[in-house]
């Protein structure tokens, strides 16, 4: 398929489950669980909101319902956008461990995705995933024996940075390349910090996994590293010491952010801000009209703005003056923003 520049959909059959895949001119675009299974499984998350049943009956395609799960989680959006991106990745391996696998190819020229909201969806190399696959299945025995049971207890073992100042890496070097990821300078990415919060000593590994929106092999792949470097610890160690709090090593919290901060001032300074035709502004008012237009500056720019102000220049200063009154918006990191309502 990726020779041939092949284009259409593949529908897995499996004993273990059903999937799609959707691949554009021999590249891997997304692939997804049915929608009702996908409905099921997110809606233990505790952070995302599921819209009516009578909106999400009308959703037609794996487009359509994304593109209401945008639009009902404006607060969560940053974080259900690093999930829909690391959950592709996670179901096309774990196809690989999946027995008894039937795969139906049905061609047809794929349009790519909405600009807008679905430009996260960023197209990967085949070749490459393969090779991630054919390691991860040398990997996995590996990552069982090291883990041993799955009712151990893990503690953390380092001071983390509060929550407020933890890197809000989009996705870590488990997948392939950093996707739209920046570093902060602190030693543990965001997926890594989430994890070390979560080993508090009264969940066991089987509860990790559970709670983890990554998926079992990242979660277990992650401890393993952490547990490497000293960052957690089994309870059933002879050599572990509850009272011990090892100190982070590296660049210290305030040495980070205020490098960042030193690159950001630097950086920006020399970079120049087009404006955008009107035929890319959207057509439409949605729940997440702000996040769209922060994205389409992102695909203009590299990078999302430095304030609003800034945001509105692209627009030509025509974005109603309600987004800077009602919201309360902050730069993070290039790829990085928090947006709160005032």
């Amino acid at each position: 398929m990726e020779t041939d520049r092949w284009s259409g959909e593949i529908a897995v059959s499996s004993s273990q489950g059903n999937a799609s895949i959707l691949i554009k001119d021999g590249q891997f675009l997304w692939a997804h669980r049915p929608i009702d299974r996908t409905i099921e499984r997110i809606s233990k998350f505790s952070w995302l909101v599921l819209p009516p049943d009578s909106i999400l009956k009308t959703a037609k395609s794996w487009e359509d319902f994304v593109q209401l799960l945008l639009q009902a989680n404006p607060d969560s959006y940053n974080q259900l956008v690093r999930f829909l991106k690391t959950d592709r990745l996670e179901l096309f391996f774990r196809l690989f461990f999946w027995s008894n696998v039937e795969l139906s190819p049905r061609p047809f020229n794929v349009e790519p995705p909405d600009p807008v909201q679905l430009g996260f969806y960023s197209s990967r190399k085949l070749a490459t995933l393969l090779k991630e696959a054919r390691k991860r299945i040398d990997e996995w025995p590996e990552i069982q024996k090291t883990i041993g049971s799955s009712k151990r207890l893990f503690f953390c073992q380092v001071e983390l940075p509060p929550i407020s100042t933890a890197p809000q890496d989009a996705i870590d070097m488990a997948f392939l390349e950093k996707e739209d990821t920046v570093s902060s300078g602190l030693p543990y990415t965001f997926e890594e910090i989430e994890i070390l919060r979560s080993c508090d000593g009264t969940k066991t590994v089987q509860d990790l996994v559970r709670d983890a929106t990554d998926g079992e092999f990242l979660t277990l792949r992650r401890l393993v590293s952490l547990w490497e470097k000293g960052a957690v610890a089994p309870k059933d160690d002879d050599s572990f010491q509850s009272s011990t709090r090892v100190k982070t090593k590296g660049i210290r919290i305030k040495e980070g952010i205020l490098a960042l901060v030193t690159c950001l001032g630097m950086g920006f300074v020399f970079l120049v801000i087009h404006n955008l035709e009107a035929r890319f502004l959207p057509p439409y008012i949605s729940q997440v009209p702000l996040q769209q237009a922060l994205e389409i500056f992102k695909q203009k720019n590299d990078r999302y703005p430095l304030t609003l102000h800034e945001l509105s220049a692209l627009f030509n200063d025509k974005m109603p003056r309600e987004y800077k009154e009602k919201f309360h918006y902050q730069l993070t990191h290039p790829l990085e923003y928090k947006l709160m309502i005032k």
